[in-house]
């Protein structure tokens, strides 16, 4: 089980992140949690690194994977040396910024032994795009909106994990993923 921040729910409300809520959840349930995102400011760049960064460290060991939410305005090498095995990825921004650099960003995962998530995945081609880079898990809410696009949406899923990408930079040998990650600046 994941345990998202809230930062999201809160931009789509025009509020802002809560942070005694996220406090709460996390001493409920954070213990539990297969891993946490960090919090972080959806669409605020170096910002939301910072803000990512001050509960990187407040939270150390709880739960035992903690992810950074990359967002637009960033690139690899401003998140780079914090990932590893215990500190992982959450793809967020904006859909054409995280569709357009999701290659990058899967590439720095592989090339750091990194849990790789990806956020807002509500269609049959973005989980194509997960499956093709390898991601380790997504997230999604059109099943709420969208009861009758489960059906599809779990085929979809079945599909992209029987059939691998030959360009998934999982099933790479980590020598043959480009240390630079193939950012398109």
């Amino acid at each position: 089980m994941g345990l998202d921040n809230g930062a999201w729910s809160a931009y789509q409300q025009g509020k802002s992140f809560d942070e005694d809520a996220f406090s709460r959840a996390i001493d409920k349930v954070g213990e539990g949690a297969d891993w946490v995102v960090l919090p972080d400011i959806v669409a605020g760049g170096m910002a939301s690194l910072d803000l990512s960064l001050k509960w990187l460290h407040r939270l150390r060991g709880m739960p035992e994977q903690q992810l950074i939410a990359v967002q637009d305005g960033m690139c690899v090498d401003d998140v780079r040396d914090y990932l590893g095995p215990m500190v992982g990825l959450f793809i967020g921004g904006s859909t054409p910024w995280k569709l357009a650099t999701l290659d990058a960003w899967s590439a720095l995962a592989r090339r750091k032994g990194c849990y790789l998530h990806v956020g807002r995945v509500n269609s049959l081609k973005r989980i194509k795009a997960c499956a093709q880079v390898g991601a380790n898990s997504f997230d999604g809410t059109s099943i709420i909106a969208f009861p009758d696009s489960i059906n599809m949406l779990t085929r979809g899923v079945i599909s992209s994990q029987q059939q691998q990408s030959l360009f998934n930079p999982r099933t790479k040998e980590l020598s043959e993923v480009d240390y630079d990650c193939g950012w398109q600046m």
